[in-house]
């Protein structure tokens, strides 16, 4: 009997939560390939990488909650159950800042902190920006020292598990003026209060370490690319940058990262294939 591909399953039936779709294919006697990422947008950026017929790229949803350590569980929650079929892609984040980071079998991380900041990186991509706003460098270059001061906060707040809510308290609208078109830095002296009330001494002085080492670390590995995107719509004239970035973002230039290279070896050395056209 052949089965019918997993694409072919109705929305009606389709698991909504990532776990249960694997264990409905698994449990149908379907040998598939799964790429487990971290959310919608990411499932958008590299599904088109992927040889689809053969595989399904999901994001991480567990309980309607999308995160970096879903990836991790989900993967390890299948291998555990001796299901080779997958892999898992999730961003870096902050784990340049955790040298106790132990990285997770059959888990793949961005070359930057996230995706979008890898994709920036991307020389080919900033070209294809180009086109569409002449000045696009210089206001990659304009972003760069805020984006940065609050990436160094966002990170801190991870590491240090702080509970600092960026949604709640001090949204990333707050930094730009969208009628003058320019960047408010003086919202770092809102955010830096805001962060710091009823905190201690202690903290201040373990952010001002973290922030000499973030200072040291490629402006990539430290901007969160969420971030970086919603400023520089404040300054470029790229309609729709966060959807249009993507799209500039090919296979050749997929192919210049190390995290092609990871997963092209993983691919090889467990004979699967996992690109279009391998």
């Amino acid at each position: 009997m052949i089965q019918a591909p997993l694409q072919e399953v109705t929305e009606e039936n389709r698991p909504r939560d990532t776990l249960g779709a694997i264990h409905q294919s698994i449990n149908s006697h379907m040998q598939a390939m799964w790429v487990i990422v971290e959310d919608e947008p990411d499932v958008l950026v590299y599904s088109k990488f992927f040889s689809t017929d053969r595989l399904n790229v999901r994001s991480s949803s567990i309980n309607k909650r999308k995160s970096c350590k879903n990836v991790e569980k989900i993967v390890d929650t299948i291998l555990n159950e001796n299901y080779e079929k997958i892999i898992g892609i999730r961003d870096r984040d902050s784990i340049d800042f955790l040298p106790a980071y132990t990285l997770k079998k059959n888990v793949f991380l961005t070359d930057q902190r996230d995706i979008e900041m890898q994709m920036l990186k991307t020389n080919g991509v900033v070209l294809l920006l180009k086109q569409k706003d002449s000045g696009i460098e210089q206001k990659i270059e304009n972003v760069k020292p805020l984006a940065r001061a609050i990436g160094c906060y966002r990170i801190f707040n991870d590491i240090k598990e702080f509970g600092y809510s960026f949604n709640k308290k001090l949204k990333i609208g707050r930094f730009r003026d969208d009628k003058a078109h320019v960047l408010k830095q003086g919202a770092l002296v809102e955010l830096d209060s805001s962060f710091f009330e009823g905190r201690t001494e202690q903290d201040r002085n373990d952010f001002d370490n973290l922030k000499d080492v973030c200072d040291l670390k490629d402006f990539a590995l430290v901007c969160n690319g969420h971030d970086f995107l919603a400023l520089l719509d404040c300054l470029a004239t790229i309609p729709h940058l966060k959807e249009f970035l993507p799209q500039c973002y090919d296979m050749d230039a997929f192919k210049q990262s190390t995290l092609y290279t990871d997963l092209k070896n993983w691919a090889d050395s467990n004979n699967v294939s996992l690109f279009e056209g391998t």
